[in-house]
């Protein structure tokens, strides 16, 4: 969706064929929505990992025993 927009505000058609890379290096941006959905997806994963034990579990593999 965020290239779709930046394609959209800067009037650049799907026929031009341009490359999403040089079409960001030309605006002079980053992907920011790429960066901010990956950042979320490790704070979920660190959060899961230290308050569930069953997901911890099938990490580490580690068994309740006698």
């Amino acid at each position: 969706m965020e290239m779709w927009l930046w394609r959209r505000m800067t009037r650049i058609r799907w026929i031009e064929r341009k490359r999403n890379e040089t079409i960001l290096e030309e605006i002079g941006e980053t992907r920011s929505m790429w960066t901010l959905i990956m950042k979320r997806k490790i704070k979920l994963v660190g959060h899961l990992l230290r308050h569930n034990d069953f997901i911890t579990n099938i990490f580490e593999g580690k068994i309740a025993g006698k």
